[in-house]
Formats: C-alpha cells, structure tokens, sequence
C-alpha cells in the first residue's frame, strides 16, 4: 500500500467518525430553536426640516421631530435605553463640524420608556442649539440603544437635516 493510499483511508475515517461525532450530539432531537430577536423599526418623521428660532432664550435655534420606534413582530417587548444626539454644523447638506463653543440641549417627550410587543411608540425632541460661528443649518445624528425582553441589545443611529 502506498503512502497515498494510507493518507486517503486515514482522511475517510477522519471524516466518518467526525461525522458520526456531529450525528451523535443532536440526539435525534430535530428541532433547532434560534433566539429570537424583536423585529424593529426606528424612523424619524421628518428626516429633514426648517431651523427655526428658538423658543428657549439660551438657545438661537431649534429643531423639532418624532421618533417613532415600532416591534412588528409581536413577541418580544422593547426598553428604551438611552437616546442621545450628536450636532454638527453644516453648509449645504455637508457637515462642516463643531467648535468648542457650540451648545446645545435635547429635550424628550417620551410617554414611556418602553414599547410593547405589536405596539408603536412616538418620542417628541427638540434640539436646541446655539453655533459658535453664528450659523443655522445642522446635521444631527440621534442614536438610540434598545434591550429587547429576551436581552438582545439593538443599536440604531439616524440622521436629520436642520435646513437653514
């Protein structure tokens, strides 16, 4: 027999026994079962809108949208870990970064902090803001973490358009 030959009877066993190895494990149990992850969606309603005055006299402008969070999968409930903002300038669509003297305050109106299963959530936020340069236009990235009841994190980041 030559070394070929050895090397191929090796590698069949090989293989059968890792085989059989695998077979063995699932005792015959067919049903694999997956963790199930919520099915959701995270919108903002408008994606872009007109910088406005601001209300607040701290602050020279503002923009104001909804987030709606929605499960669609009807299983698993959500919670609503954190939401949080990130403002830079902008000219014409193009982020044209901060500058240390930019501030800015996100206001929430959440009803609650937590989405059932099937169920839809909307979260009102203002942004108020005030460029050390003196200008208007903004992008904003809103991030948000939710933990779904099974534990699953779900991260989300969307972005809005504060049109001068």
């Amino acid at each position: 027999m030559t070394d070929r030959s050895v090397f191929r009877i090796l590698t069949i066993a090989v293989i059968a026994v890792l085989f059989l190895a695998i077979v063995a494990c699932n005792d015959n149990d067919t049903n694999i079962s997956t963790p199930t992850v919520a099915d959701v969606s995270i919108e903002l309603v408008p994606t872009e809108g007109q910088t406005e005055a601001s209300t607040d006299p701290d602050y020279e402008w503002m923009v104001s949208l909804d987030m709606v969070i929605t499960e669609h999968g009807g299983k698993l409930g959500l919670d609503i870990d954190r939401i949080e903002a990130d403002l830079e300038e902008a000219q014409g669509g193009i982020s044209v970064g901060s500058q240390d003297g930019d501030i800015k305050n996100l206001v929430l109106d959440a009803p609650a902090s937590r989405v059932e299963a099937g169920e839809s959530l909307t979260i009102g936020i203002d942004l108020f803001y005030t460029f050390e340069s003196g200008g208007r236009e903004s992008l904003i990235d809103i991030g948000i973490v939710i933990v779904d009841d099974n534990g699953s994190v779900l991260v989300g980041v969307l972005q809005f358009h504060g049109l001068p």
